[in-house]
């Protein structure tokens, strides 16, 4: 065999070895761009996890628009409340998640400005979402675990240590019998 042909086989090797080790990979690597709000339509619905202090009730809106809007209320009543809006858009870098909370009267809860996401990963009925501004590392994953079960874990580092809430919302409501 000649050098040339060496040369080729080691080639092909590496290029081998390069596609089984991105196959591998692909389901882990950011779908920013390919995905669309069509592909979270599984988060519509008026979702409720009692569990939490006072309980916890989620409504997301259907698409429109190139948007996707979200409400939530926590807690007991006005005054012990939080109220949070969710926006979902899809953008040059994929679909981004912007939230801001409010209290009683629409104050502010947290700072003058929204939280930023982007979805960086998505499966069949899971999406994950990254903050990007470089303030904080926080982690939220939406995950359809079955028609009347929708699962939130919002995950951060506070004080150098990992902390996270999660959420087990069942779904409520007109929309009970949707999949």
């Amino acid at each position: 065999m000649g050098r040339n042909a060496v040369r080729l086989c080691a080639l092909a090797g590496v290029v081998a070895v390069g596609a089984w080790w991105n196959v591998g990979r692909a389901s882990e690597e950011p779908r920013r761009g390919a995905a669309r709000l069509s592909d979270l339509h599984w988060l519509v619905g008026t979702w409720h996890d009692p569990k939490t202090d006072g309980g916890t009730r989620e409504h997301w809106f259907a698409p429109a628009g190139g948007a996707m809007v979200g409400v939530c209320r926590m807690g007991v009543d006005a005054a012990r409340s939080m109220y949070e809006l969710l926006l979902l858009e899809e953008s040059d870098e994929g679909i981004r998640l912007s939230l801001r909370h409010f209290r009683s009267g629409l104050s502010m809860a947290r700072g003058p400005d929204a939280i930023g996401m982007t979805l960086v990963k998505l499966e069949s009925r899971r999406a994950l979402f990254e903050r990007t501004d470089g303030k904080e590392r926080t982690r939220l994953t939406y995950e359809r675990t079955s028609p009347q079960t929708l699962r939130c874990v919002l995950e951060k580092q506070r004080a150098d240590k990992p902390w996270s809430v999660e959420f087990e919302f069942t779904r409520v409501g007109d929309d009970a019998s949707d999949g």
